[in-house]
């Protein structure tokens, strides 16, 4: 079971719409905070 995911990675059209910025080895994207978009 996969805990829900916000709406904002899918298009109307039904495609995935991730950031594709590569990150380098070790490094971590930030966290998005609650309540901020």
């Amino acid at each position: 079971y996969l805990s829900p995911l916000g709406w904002e990675h899918i298009n109307l059209t039904g495609d995935y719409v991730w950031q594709s910025r590569r990150l380098e080895d070790g490094k971590f994207r930030p966290l998005r905070l609650p309540g901020k978009p």
